[in-house]
């Protein structure tokens, strides 16, 4: 019998398979290897914004109310503080110093400032020229003002004395702060009306300048007032101190006053002042000269003697409107235009220029309790270098 082709195809074709099955079952199985152990990971968790409490969402804020970045120089103490172009405290420009401004927009009562005062706290109390008197503790301001402890809102004189009561001096009389109360004096009639200048003795007597109503002077429960000197009313009385001998010396508008021990008021002439010469302040220094500031520089007093110029080159023929100590006791005076000069082995040396900014008029200068320097003005509030 003949065999097509188509029956030769389908008997190659199960030979083959057969031959696979046969080999199949020949062989030896291999063995299984182990799966390789695998870390289990959770599929990521999905968080919708929308979902989150309101705390953790995202806050969207518009340009406009994000603050603006001001670059602020570099914090300088009067300790570190030079003199001369690009070096600490001054600018790469001009010399001048910087300093940071405070006034009303920070909280201060007046950028017109009168009295000023460092207490031992390390408070500052900063008198206004009739807004009250601001206290500034470097964070913010309280002010206190007539109504709330105060005679008067112009805080033209301000003092702690030895027992740490604060003495305020205003337009309108005398006010002791202990702490707690405030007490108003009106048994003594000089001073029911403006108090320009306060300060304390050795001996613990309180000491007292007015504009018009002289000197006065309290010793416990004694008061004494001095008015006359030389057939002449004292008066316009801005700054006191007392001597090495422990005698008094009072700088008025156009004399330099003393009162001994034996209370004998005297006035010291001034041999090389020239006619409208203005007193401005007295200070005594480490050693127990008296110096004095005037519209025509700076002087050391002794005795009868009023020295000018040659103890104070650098000095000569500026107005001297301010002469205050550090905390190491080193005497430092301005001029109106913040130019600062130091006492320096008996001689007044220039420290700085004057303020870039010609219309900022200063009227005195103070050390806080870290022996920053500070500028009272009479427009601009208060600026710390």
């Amino acid at each position: 019998m003949a065999i097509t082709k188509n029956q030769l195809f389908s008997h190659a074709l199960e030979i083959i398979f057969f031959a696979g099955v046969l080999q199949l079952h020949s062989c030896k199985p291999s063995p299984i290897e182990p799966a390789t152990a695998r870390e289990h990971f959770s599929p990521p968790g999905i968080t919708r914004i929308k979902d989150l409490p309101d705390s953790l969402k995202p806050m969207f804020i518009p340009v406009g109310s994000i603050p603006k970045l001001v670059p602020i120089p570099a914090r300088v103490t009067p300790s570190k503080l030079s003199t001369g172009d690009n070096e600490p405290g001054t600018t790469a420009s001009r010399g001048s110093l910087y300093y940071t401004r405070y006034t009303t927009e920070q909280g201060l009562a007046m950028d017109a400032i009168a009295g000023t005062l460092c207490d031992s706290r390390g408070l500052l109390w900063l008198g206004t020229q009739g807004s009250g008197v601001s206290i500034f503790d470097g964070r913010e301001f309280r002010t206190l003002y007539a109504g709330n402890g105060l005679s008067g809102n112009v805080g033209s004189a301000i003092f702690e004395d030895r027992a740490g009561r604060i003495w305020l001096g205003s337009h309108a009389g005398l006010d002791i702060y202990d702490g707690r109360t405030f007490r108003t004096v009106t048994n003594v009639p000089a001073l029911q009306g403006a108090v320009s200048v306060i300060d304390q003795d050795s001996k613990g007597r309180m000491w007292l300048g007015t504009p018009s109503a002289g000197i006065v002077r309290i010793s416990g429960s004694d008061t004494t007032i001095f008015d006359v000197a030389e057939g002449r009313r004292l008066s316009r009385i801005r700054k006191i101190c007392e001597g090495r001998s422990g005698d008094m010396y009072f700088a008025s508008m156009s004399d330099l006053i003393r009162i001994d021990g034996r209370d004998s008021v005297s006035i010291i002439h001034d041999p090389a002042g020239v006619p409208g010469t203005e007193y401005w302040c007295v200070k005594t220094d480490p050693s127990g000269d008296v110096w004095m500031g005037t519209s025509a520089g700076i002087a050391r007093v002794r005795g009868e003697k009023i020295q000018y110029t040659s103890l104070a080159r650098d000095v000569e023929r500026k107005s001297i409107i301010n002469i205050v100590a550090d905390r190491k006791g080193v005497l430092w005076s301005c001029t109106p235009h913040g130019e600062l000069f130091r006492l320096e082995n008996g001689t007044w040396r220039r420290f700085s220029p004057p303020l870039e900014d010609p219309g900022i008029e200063v009227i005195s200068i103070l050390f806080d309790a870290q022996d920053d320097l500070w500028f009272s003005t009479q427009s601009h509030g208060m600026l710390k270098v």
